[in-house]
């Protein structure tokens, strides 16, 4: 008898102490407001860090499917504000069905002393005959000045993710989900839903203004247990389309590791002048009029983004032809030919002659980019 009571009171006591073991680690744990506002505050503290930002699109609509994948890996040192350094890897392909069309590129990059630096892995476009080097670094010129050419312009900025949390009016936390690891690191897991998202370097512009079944954009969350810093992002939403319209879904995947470890980020040894290597020459390609055309075919091929990026901040193409980018390809070609665009709310197009021929060579936001035989005129479509 007495064997059985002491058994009870050694069963009580396990039970009891185990309770209060969990009551306690359920006080003593911060809430998803506090830990936020910890990452927040530790976020301001970083000096550099390694990212791996991969997004990807697909958009089906009744004649075609788009389907984009953009993937930066890079290293970053910002203990310097006004001399960021960055290094890195970018890689980007954009393949429509039926017809097939693809183009891709590969490139390291290398920002330092506000000059930017890339090297060309790899370049396909199925409808441009544009040749970019391999294996050589060229100097680009100051950073951002060739927005789509380096991939260092696709890099995720810590001012970025506090401009996205210190608003705290846009957005709630829906879920307090399971622990994570994330590379080895445990984290707190949360679903947190955002009613607008102001600023588009996590997504797309082609999400913003697209029927979705709500509007709030649902955003996972992995915040370090221990250091309270910011190690992922997850983004996954569908595109609902009714009768003509484009559907599909929009992915984004960012992982950050490996803060404030030491970088030694530096200028490229033997880089060379930009003309001396972005357009290699062939047997075919030997005179300074076919360089000149290859020049305004690969400047004019970039502003397909550009205007993406353009329409992601601005919700209309409107506009984009007295853009920053516009205006400095328009000043880049400028030695060899003369820049004409036309834009209007839902497209735009800019046509250049080629110097070769008496043909033009033409982009636009329906992703041509071809010789037409004629001036676009007042179109904003390649004819």
């Amino acid at each position: 008898m007495k064997t059985k009571i002491i058994l009870i009171v050694i069963i009580v006591i396990v039970i009891g102490g185990l309770t209060v073991l969990v009551v306690w680690n359920f006080l003593k744990s911060p809430t998803s407001e506090e830990v936020i506002e910890r990452m927040i505050q530790g976020m301001k503290n970083v000096k550099t860090f390694h990212c791996e930002l991969e997004r990807e699109e697909n958009i089906k609509s009744k004649e075609k499917t788009k389907h984009t994948l953009t993937r930066t890996i890079f290293d970053s040192d910002i203990s310097d504000i006004e001399n960021i350094k960055l290094s890195g890897n970018f890689y980007a392909r954009e393949e429509w069905t039926p017809d097939e069309i693809i183009y891709g590129w590969n490139n390291d990059f290398i920002v330092v002393d506000g000059l930017t630096f890339t090297k060309y892995n790899h370049y396909k476009d199925e409808e441009d005959d544009i040749k970019y080097p391999t294996h050589e670094y060229a100097m680009l010129g100051k950073y951002g000045d060739w927005v789509n050419t380096s991939g260092a312009d696709y890099v995720i900025k810590i001012d970025d993710i506090l401009e996205l949390f210190e608003d705290r009016e846009s957005y709630y936390v829906r879920k307090n989900l399971s622990d994570k690891k994330i590379n080895d690191v445990k984290v707190y897991h949360y679903e947190i839903a955002f009613k607008e998202l102001k600023k588009s370097f996590l997504i797309p512009g082609f999400l913003f203004g697209s029927k979705k079944e709500s509007s709030e954009i649902i955003i996972d969350v992995y915040i370090g247990k221990k250091d309270n810093l910011l190690y992922g992002l997850n983004i996954y939403e569908e595109i609902i389309g009714s009768g003509n319209e484009s559907s599909g879904f929009v992915k984004v995947d960012l992982v950050f590791s490996d803060y404030n470890k030491p970088l030694d980020i530096k200028i490229p040894e033997n880089y060379k002048r930009l003309e001396d290597v972005l357009y290699k020459q062939t047997e075919k390609e030997t005179s300074l009029t076919q360089k000149k055309d290859s020049i305004i075919r690969a400047d004019l091929a970039y502003l397909r983004v550009s205007g993406e990026i353009y329409v992601n901040h601005n919700k209309s193409y409107l506009g984009f032809c007295k853009s920053d980018d516009i205006n400095k390809s328009k000043d880049r070609i400028s030695e060899y030919s003369k820049l004409v665009c036309n834009d209007s709310s839902g497209s735009w197009a800019v046509a250049a002659k080629l110097t070769s021929a008496n043909n033009y060579f033409c982009v636009d936001s329906k992703g041509n980019a071809k010789e037409i035989s004629n001036s676009i005129g007042d179109n904003t479509t390649c004819l």
